[in-house]
């Protein structure tokens, strides 16, 4: 239920404390699924060991209220133990660690968790004092001590209602300003003097999908105004309380950036809300040359105790981007990648990348595993979905990787650095037999189980290590792979036959990957975590392609086809099928190619950018250009974004520069040249991508579901560089200019229909001279505007 009409809440014991007592430094947590498992085993024989006066697994609930607001905590005891005139209360605890240290000097949430515990079953059976157990055990020797301490009700009440109290006191903030948040939604206009062409349409399909808990894919193409036609009506959607959260999906820096000014330009006609941008921890972390390091970390150091007047002064303000982030992080002494994460909690809409709401090992859990929340999906360029899913649900461990950390930990670490040698040994037995197979490749049904039980022993070994040996000098890399290890055994956990258990040698090195084919099955059970998803990009044709790549059958989905807003005489969308681009013909027809590029830059001077499949193409046809294009830049594979920057820079109003770059890379989407800063745009060859045996794994498992795996395999990844590329041109409604496809394959019915609306009035040039009369005439001032 939406936070400004909702009363009553519920949350856990153990949340409650979390929350309220958590105190001290940041450290690196790591809890693999085999100690849960065997936490949970030993609690088991230890219940058993109790007498048959014991009760375990004792559930318990009590409301609290305060601000008229109802609080039911709730939570369940590991056993109770009724003697005559005595009660005994018992909390157990696992550890690795020694259990006399611990029952010495018990942790303090571990001893308040117990004490809410203690007075919510005295409340509720109307008892008014008891003994207090906290036991700790050893998952790896049994052995076992506990710490006992006798408590009054009146004093467990005090403690309890305090805490209770405090989390009361928060939702009523969080409350209150959800009140002033919906009134200043209630009362804010459109941010803009009026709506584009056909942008309201896209709000109102946004608006309807929200109210109703849809999936909607829109393709709207450059120049609707995307960011604010579906921001505007989820914020509405928010102040009606048809939702909790808006989380705006984008994996580009200039995405995010849009999204920040239409917050703010909304603010600046009255709104009130609280938004944050996401930052990779990374990119924001002070220490990133040093490596994180948390427990010789200042900025980790005390950090729970000092996060309280940190968020207390940051909720003064309503917007958080990064400056503003590490400018309070700075001033607190406290990490600004945690910093932004608690802050998350107060926002009403969250920017960020897709990997934190839908990669399984970094997905903020306290957003997607609470059912009580009711979030949107606001997912920008969602034509990149299929292959950032891919990425995110594969993982993959490299032979030289644990040849490299052996060697490191082989002195301070020797049990592990034997776990690594055997694992090393069974990769240089598969390197072999890849080495015998074409393509020095090979893919299963199943991943090999040697290779999975000793990533299992490695991670459950590593765990327990990092336990004991927190000053150790290669704790840093053991931590590395234990992470990359667990990373893989949770992907494991999804493997079914939608993967392939992959093996491929590279040079001497040998890769072992669970590689996801298929993601639909994984996406479509996180996307039914939200209520509403909207997915949108310029270029999200076909929508079937996308729809049965990302959703299993039975997910409905809804669509709706934006209109371009730009007139249609300011494109020139041309077709070259005479030069035949493909793998087997480059050679013969470079020379024809080169001079078509040099005639149409010639015919009309100005700053152009020249797509190309590959680099080993665009260089070649750059080494005949280079003496004939005076203001020549080429994209290189290294290239930084400062490179990308500087690049950028020569392409100015007034300037004649042509610009190679490649398909699908720095250049092909994301940047903005507007004006005579680009007047054409030429894509050189389908785009489709090279050949090789993971994209052939994707080919044949389509080919048996969906009948085509061509398609979906390299037709259509290549075509959506295609139009991505061609989207550079064409960024106002006063943009002019030519995009030109070189390629026979363009004018085959399969490709000519897969052309959006705004290409389909691309005429088919036969020749060169033909060519050049057709962009003469373009450009030629209208002699009637004249």
């Amino acid at each position: 239920m939406p936070m400004a009409d909702q009363k009553t809440f519920r949350i856990s014991v153990n949340e409650l404390v979390e929350i309220t007592l958590k105190k001290g430094s940041l450290s690196r947590t790591y809890v693999s699924r085999d100690r849960a498992v065997t936490g949970i085993h030993e609690h088991n024989r230890l219940q058993e060991l109790r007498p048959d006066t014991f009760q375990r697994e004792v559930t318990v609930s009590l409301r609290v209220t305060r601000h008229d607001i109802d609080l039911d905590v709730h939570g369940r005891i590991d056993g109770v133990e009724t003697l005559p005139g005595r009660v005994i209360i018992e909390e157990i605890k696992t550890c690795t660690q020694d259990p006399a240290i611990l029952a010495a000097a018990p942790k303090e949430t571990h001893m308040a968790q117990l004490k809410c515990y203690g007075y919510m079953y005295l409340k509720t059976q109307d008892l008014t004092s008891a003994t207090l157990k906290l036991t700790y055990s050893n998952v790896q020797t049994q052995e076992v001590l506990s710490h006992e301490q006798e408590a009054d009700i009146e004093t467990l009440e005090l403690f309890f209602l305090e805490l209770a109290y405090q989390y009361i006191d928060m939702l009523f903030r969080q409350s209150s300003w959800s009140v002033v948040r919906n009134r200043s939604i209630m009362d804010m206009p459109f941010a803009y003097e009026e709506f584009r062409p056909n942008q309201r349409d896209l709000s109102v399909a946004v608006y309807q999908a929200i109210k109703h808990d849809r999936i909607l894919f829109a393709k709207a193409p450059t120049g609707t105004g995307k960011t604010i036609a579906t921001l505007f009506p989820a914020i509405k959607s928010l102040g009606m309380n048809q939702t909790d959260r808006i989380f705006y999906l984008t994996a580009k820096t200039i995405g995010r950036t849009v999204a920040e000014k239409a917050l703010n330009d909304m603010r600046k006609q009255g709104l009130a809300i609280k938004s944050i941008t996401l930052t990779a921890k990374q990119k924001i972390c002070f220490s990133s040359d040093e490596g994180c390091d948390m427990d010789h970390c200042p900025y980790a150091s005390n950090y729970y105790s000092k996060l309280h007047r940190a968020l207390e002064e940051a909720l003064e303000s309503d917007a958080f981007d990064r400056e503003f982030i590490e400018e309070t992080a700075q001033k607190h002494m406290i990490c600004p990648f945690e910093l932004s994460l608690d802050l998350c909690l107060s926002c009403d809409v969250i920017i960020c990348d897709l990997n934190y709401a839908f990669d399984p090992r970094v997905y903020l859990k306290r957003f997607f595993d609470n059912k009580a929340q009711h979030i949107t999906f606001l997912m920008d360029e969602a034509h990149n979905l299929p292959d950032r899913l891919r990425s995110m649900y594969s993982a993959q461990i490299s032979k030289s990787h644990i040849l490299e950390i052996r060697r490191a930990i082989k002195d301070d670490a020797p049990k592990l650095a034997d776990i690594l040698t055997r694992l090393n040994t069974l990769m240089l037995e598969m390197r072999k037999t890849c080495e015998k197979l074409p393509d020095e490749f090979q893919s299963s049904d199943t991943p090999d189980e040697p290779f999975m039980a000793l990533v299992r022993e490695f991670t459950v070994h590593a765990d327990a290590w990092l336990d004991t040996h927190g000053n150790s000098p290669v704790k840093d890399p053991v931590m590395d792979l234990y992470f990359e290890c667990y990373g893989f055994l949770v992907i494991s956990e999804y493997f079914d036959d939608h993967y392939r258990f992959v093996l491929k040698k590279e040079d001497t090195d040998l890769t072992a990957k669970l590689f996801c084919i298929d993601p639909s099955r994984i996406f479509s059970e996180l996307i039914q975590k939200a209520g509403a998803s909207i997915l949108f990009s310029a270029t999200l044709y076909p929508f079937e392609y996308y729809i049965s790549l990302l959703f299993k059958p039975e997910i409905e989905t809804t669509t709706i086809m934006i209109p371009s807003a730009f007139p249609k005489e300011n494109l020139l969308p041309l077709i070259f099928p005479s030069i035949k681009t493909t793998y087997r013909e480059r050679e013969r027809s470079m020379a024809d190619l080169a001079g078509l590029i040099r005639e149409t830059i010639i015919q009309q001077p100005g700053n152009y950018l020249v797509f190309f499949p590959s680099y080993a193409y665009m260089d070649k046809v750059a080494g005949i250009l280079e003496e004939d294009l005076e203001d020549l830049l080429v994209q290189t594979p290294q290239m930084s974004e400062p490179d990308k920057e500087i690049f950028l820079e020569q392409f100015a109003q007034d300037s004649q520069t042509t610009g190679f770059a490649v398909m699908g890379g720095l250049f092909g989407e994301g940047i903005d040249l507007e004006g005579d800063r680009l007047v054409g745009v030429i894509i050189v060859s389908v785009g489709i991508p090279q050949v090789n045996p993971e994209q052939n794994l994707i080919k044949t498992y389509y080919d048996q579901t969906l009948g085509n795996g061509f398609f979906y395999a390299y037709q259509m990844p290549g075509f959506c560089r295609v139009l991505q590329a061609a989207g550079r041109l064409i960024r106002t409604e006063t943009d002019k200019g030519m995009a030109l496809f070189i390629d026979q394959r363009f004018m085959r019915p399969d490709y000519l229909n897969l052309f959006p609306q705004e290409y389909r009035h691309a005429l088919n040039i036969s020749s060169s001279k033909d060519l050049l009369t057709t962009i003469s005439d373009f450009w030629s001032p209208d002699p009637i505007s004249e």
